[in-house]
């Protein structure tokens, strides 16, 4: 099926560079309007799978808003810890930096979320929606959610094979992909915005 992973709209924290994760932040103004500008180049789908956090909500309801959604707690962002809405040059821990380059699944910001529970967690939320597919035999969908979602996925099952920090999206942006259900790969079409990030 054509699947389109997409990241929602800028935050106040996104604007400022800092790391959002558990912390459940509104649109800012201008992601509202990048939201509102990618709507009008997004294909119609025939239904949303989107993270229960606010920011992804109000992006997915901007983008689809007549098309069924689900939210899905397993697509929330990561839980950066005691790190939530702090810069990298706040935060400056070589220790957690390395683990992250790593991708050691031990990795955690100080209280946070290990990247391999993280890895689980998503990958279990990409299963479900794979049954969902099989099972209402739909052709098109879109998951929107966050940055390190998206990265997680498809650092796991994109195509073809790239690190983690190689899916980077920016704000709205995010992949165009052929999923095959039965495996989970994501097959790469094509790159939706620039890729740079906020």
């Amino acid at each position: 099926m054509k699947l389109y992973l997409l990241r929602h709209g800028a935050t106040p924290g996104n604007l400022k560079k800092q790391y959002i994760g558990s912390t459940d932040q509104p649109l800012a103004q201008l992601g509202v309007e990048q939201a509102r500008a990618r709507a009008k180049e997004l294909p119609a789908v025939e239904r949303v799978w989107v993270s229960s956090m606010l920011r992804a909500r109000q992006t997915a309801e901007i983008f689809y808003p007549d098309v069924p959604k689900q939210e899905m707690d397993g697509l929330r962002e990561m839980d950066f810890g005691s790190c939530e809405e702090k810069t990298w040059e706040e935060i400056n821990n070589p220790t957690v930096y390395d683990g992250w380059l790593k991708a050691d699944p031990e990795a955690a910001f100080p209280g946070g979320e290990k990247l391999g529970n993280f890895a689980g967690r998503t990958s279990s939320a990409l299963r479900e929606i794979a049954e969902q597919v099989k099972a209402k035999k739909l052709y098109s969908g879109a998951l929107v959610a966050h940055g390190g979602v998206l990265m997680m996925l498809m650092s796991l099952y994109g195509r073809p094979e790239r690190g983690f920090f190689e899916w980077e999206s920016e704000n709205c942006g995010g992949f165009a992909v052929e999923f095959d259900p039965d495996t989970l790969e994501l097959k790469l079409l094509s790159r939706i915005g620039t890729g740079r990030t906020w």
